[in-house]
């Protein structure tokens, strides 16, 4: 059971890299205006901190500890979300 739990951990770990990688690509082909460098600013940050967020999640101390920091990357998956659904459909490249 242990071997599958950290057999699953480490696949979402790359699979959390795997989506850095994409929002950066993604990101950085939003304009070059002061709005589409906002978003791509934002975006990067938020893409790319999901995954970090998560691999502290492992290293986490205690289930309490765990779940706090699962919690944030809920909540700025939800965050970059939003982000993209509502500012992205104002780009006419998407």
């Amino acid at each position: 059971m242990a071997r599958n739990i950290k057999k699953f951990a480490k696949e979402l770990e790359e699979r959390t890299k795997q989506f850095a990688i994409d929002i950066v690509r993604l990101s950085s082909s939003l304009p070059n205006t002061p709005k589409g460098r906002a978003v791509r600013t934002q975006m990067t940050k938020s893409g790319t901190s999901v995954g970090a967020n998560y691999r502290e999640a492992n290293r986490a101390r205690s289930k309490a500890d765990f779940g706090n920091k699962i919690a944030i990357c809920e909540i700025i998956l939800k965050a970059l979300k939003s982000l993209m659904l509502g500012t992205l459909a104002h780009f006419s490249s998407f």
